[in-house]
């Protein structure tokens, strides 16, 4: 061990003298071994820096020496405020010019000071030397030092208070966010430094609207009340005078001169540390000094300070002196219409309400400039927060006379005075109790329109009947709204059908049974068919059939026409109405109503009528086609018919139809419920066959051009003629199948087609466009019945009086406008390329010229039909 320290470095000799601060040996090893400090001399700083070798950093001093311009990327002073560093230090490397104190980089060192909480002695030094810099962007050095958490309150005040003796504070100064350091303080819920900062001067002005949440107490506010009255300035008066006691508002009015347009006695009146008599002697002083006692306050509410004080007098106490003391004064309660008596009944004060009106005189029923009463303030739960609280201060106000049908302002929509107290109740489902007992216990309480909206405010059952008691015969002459032919039509309602409407349905019980002679009827709807459709019980509406007094009533209705997309208007009966309900309500339920009402006379025989429609369309449908169903309902049948007394065979409505006739157009029914119906029709008459309508059509030809291939086989077999001529186009019964509709599915067309080839029909027969069956199945794109017709022997060359065989007709002059592709609407040229293709297979002439000289290949090319040509160029 001797051996090996006789051999130890010299430079870890060095580092130990210098870290045991011996100043003397330092020099003394330096001369005896010649020690090259510029060499190391970074290290040197560092190691006397860090052991507070304050000499020998002076002793470096001395040496005119290069010295670095940082260490570890920081100033050299920088790095020594890092640590605890002593002030000898600190203060070496200040006073001596040779060592860097600013770097470029890293925090300055009155930052690295603050991060590093050195204490005050250490801030003191460099605030005596200036040394204030911060770095951009970072907050100035009293924002920075206010926001480090790790600096204790007394430390920061300490640095406060000695940057404010030597002049270096700005108590307004502004961080990034423009925040002053009291709101920065205040934000951080810093009592302690937000006193501190009112008592250096800073102004409340951005702390006064929320100074209560964090000074919650009266010693806390009483404890800044002096700074404020001392610091603040007087312009700011409206800020802080809220804030301080009586004897410091004493001393505030003392500096005041003219107490003129500062509103000074609402500053007394708002202050929440001066109790009543304070207050009042506070305000003699004001109204001396030349204060008005009617003076407005500044804000957009412009009242008084009797006003202001009554609208924020929410505590339940009997000391109303202050209150005298104004209106003892001259002030006027009501000033500009501004009514403040809404607000102690909003508090539930009573003994307020009961001292401005029986001993001040006060209207009880005043309205103020918003047009609102004491009766609005019963509608909030602030204060008011039961039931029986709401009902002890409505009868409170009532003894003290309270007008109960007293018009106010009371509803969003209102504009004007038009809301009395069962308006703005009704409005507010949570009210509802509060009316209950208004109609119950007051006698003169009047309803107006109130009933025709209680449905739509939610009003139960209870509070229904008592309003419908106050007046049983009300009738709302404007409450169905109904478009018919594109005017506007108004209809009445009387409480019945309004619960109906509603569904109600044991209040419409209750009011059927209770009220006889109620309207049971409406002339928009059928009521009958309105309580079916909200599910009324059956022996509800028998009641309501009993009491209509014309069950054969029409009804109007417009709507889209489903075809047309048009608006069509329609007139029906409550029957036809029920009967139409089979859709959706369940069919026993239906149907002993449609017995019932038959019972009472309504008249079967009645049809639905149409408006707004073309010549061509159907303007009447009887009642019984309603009842067509496509599982047949022969019971249902059998009643109409024999109750109702229809005659199946009497011609009826425009078309000059009968009704069997009429059934075939029932659209939404297949070929085999309408053979079911046809048969079932049979049983109850005999069919004129050879009838037909007004458009032309008998029972075959409007088969045929349904293409319902099972009924037209039974009325052939009938004996109808399958060769009759006939309908809108004057065609056979196989033309009409082929092209009358478009919709019709393209498999049926080609069977109803089958079946007339069967019956005999003459295939080669030209129509009225002189197209045979198969031109026509080729122009209309029936591909399906192309085929049938082929594989029939129908002849494909067979010509007309304009020369054009089956394959010339293909392409329409007009095929841009109209469709003449059944089969295939989508894909016209692949339709007909189909058509041709099987048109040449069986010996079509596809180069047959007709008398216009334009073959089937000119077409393609003049129509630009590409897929047509390419299929004739293959073919």
């Amino acid at each position: 061990m001797i051996f090996k320290n006789l051999f130890k470095s010299k430079t870890e000799d060095f580092d130990t003298l210098i870290q045991k601060n011996n100043i003397d040996k330092i020099i003394k090893y330096i001369n005896h071994n010649n020690i090259n400090l510029q060499e190391n001399i970074e290290e040197y700083l560092i190691l006397a820096i860090d052991n507070n070798n304050y000499k020998f950093l002076q002793y470096l001093a001395t040496q005119n020496l290069e010295f670095p311009s940082n260490l570890e990327g920081v100033s050299i002073l920088s790095y020594a405020l890092s640590n605890k560093t002593q002030t000898s230090v600190i203060e070496t490397i200040i006073k001596n010019k040779c060592f860097c104190i600013e770097y470029p980089y890293g925090f300055t060192p009155f930052e690295t000071a603050i991060r590093n909480q050195q204490d005050i002695e250490i801030f003191k030094l460099l605030i005596d030397e200036n040394i204030l810099e911060y770095k951009f962007p970072n907050p100035s050095i009293a924002h920075q030092i206010l926001q480090e958490i790790k600096l204790s309150d007394n430390l920061k005040i300490n640095i406060f208070n000695y940057l404010i003796k030597n002049d270096k504070f700005d108590i307004n100064e502004l961080n990034q966010n423009n925040q002053f350091l009291i709101q920065v303080a205040f934000d951080l819920k810093n009592k302690r430094l937000v006193e501190f900062f009112l008592e250096c001067g800073a102004s409340i002005k951005t702390i006064h609207e929320d100074f209560t949440n964090l000074f919650t107490t009266v010693d806390e506010i009483e404890k800044v009340s002096p700074f404020l009255v001392k610091k603040q300035a007087l312009s700011d008066i409206k800020y802080f005078s809220s804030f301080l006691s009586y004897d410091d508002f004493m001393e505030l009015l003392h500096k005041l001169d003219d107490l003129k347009n500062i509103q000074i006695l609402h500053l007394i009146t708002s202050n929440a540390l001066i109790n009543f008599l304070g207050k009042i002697n506070l305000c003699k002083i004001a109204l001396e000094k030349g204060c008005l006692i009617d003076e407005l306050n500044s804000d957009n509410e412009k009242l008084t300070s009797l006003q202001y004080f009554c609208k924020n007098y929410t505590l339940s106490l009997s000391d109303f002196s202050l209150i005298d003391f104004f209106l003892d004064n001259g002030a006027v309660f009501n000033l500009n219409n501004n009514s403040m008596l809404v607000f102690p009944v909003l508090y539930n004060n009573t003994k307020l309400v009961e001292h401005l009106v029986s001993k001040r005189g006060i209207d009880i029923n005043e309205i103020n400039a918003e047009g609102e009463g004491v009766i609005n303030a019963l509608v909030s739960f602030l204060y008011l927060d039961t039931i029986d609280k709401k009902i002890k201060m409505l009868k409170h106000l009532l003894k003290l006379g309270l007008d109960i049908n007293q018009k106010v302002v009371g509803i969003n929509t209102d504009t004007a005075q038009n809301s009395s107290i069962v308006d703005i109740l009704l409005d507010d489902q949570n009210n509802h109790a509060l009316l209950e007992y208004i109609l119950k216990n007051v006698d003169d309480v009047i309803l107006e329109d109130q009933i025709s909206y209680m449905f739509a405010k939610k009003a139960n059952d209870n509070l229904c009947k008592l309003m419908i008691e106050k007046n049983p015969s009300y009738t709302s002459d404007f409450y169905y709204k109904v478009t018919i032919d594109f005017e506007k039509y108004y209809f009445s309602a009387q409480p019945l059908d309004m619960a109906i409407n509603w569904e109600r349905h044991e209040l419409a019980e209750y009011l059927l049974n209770k009220y006889p002679n109620m309207k049971t009827y409406t002339e928009h709807r059928s009521l009958i068919e309105m309580a079916l459709s909200h599910n009324f019980s059956i022996d509800f509406i028998k009641k309501i059939i009993d009491k209509d007094p014309d069950i054969n009533r029409l009804y109007y209705f417009t709507r889209n026409n489903a075809s047309s997309k048009e608006k069509v208007t329609t007139k029906q009966t409550t029957l036809i109405s029920v009967i139409s309900c089979l859709k959706n309500i369940k069919r026993d339920k239906v149907v002993e109503i449609i017995e019932y009402l038959l019972e009472k006379g309504a008249d079967a025989n009645i049809p639905l009528t149409k408006t707004n429609l073309g010549h061509a369309a159907i303007n009447e449908e009887h009642a019984l086609l309603y009842a067509l169903k496509e599982n047949i309902d022969k019971q249902l049948l059998d009643l109409l018919i024999d109750k109702g007394k229809i005659d199946l065979n009497e011609l009826r409505s425009g078309r000059n139809e009968s009704l069997v006739l009429s059934s075939l157009g029932a659209v939404k029914l297949s070929d085999e419920s309408l053979l079911e119906h046809l048969k079932y029709f049979r049983t109850k008459c005999d069919f004129d066959l050879e009838h037909k309508n007004a458009q032309g059509d008998n029972l075959l030809l409007k088969a045929a051009s349904r293409c319902l291939a099972k009924c037209i086989e039974y009325v052939i077999d009938l004996g109808s003629d399958a060769h009759v001529i006939g309908g809108f186009d004057n065609s056979p019964a196989i033309h009409k199948a082929i092209s009358n509709y478009t919709y019709l599915d393209k498999y049926k067309r080609a069977q109803t087609v089958e079946v007339l080839l069967k019956a005999g029909v003459n295939k080669e027969q030209f129509d009225s466009e002189q197209l045979t069956p198969l031109m026509s199945a080729c122009k209309y794109g029936c591909f399906e019945v192309v085929v049938k017709l082929l594989e029939n022997g129908a002849n494909p060359n067979n010509k007309n009086s304009a020369n054009s065989n089956a394959a010339t007709v293909i392409i329409p002059h007009d095929f841009n406008y109209k469709n003449y592709s059944y089969d295939d609407e989508e894909n016209f040229e692949e339709n007909k390329s189909k058509i041709l293709a099987v048109l040449k297979d069986y010996g079509c002439d596809l180069n047959n010229v007709p008398l216009d000289g334009s073959t089937i290949l000119n077409n393609a090319i003049g129509y630009n039909l590409k897929t047509i040509f390419n299929t004739l160029l293959q073919l």
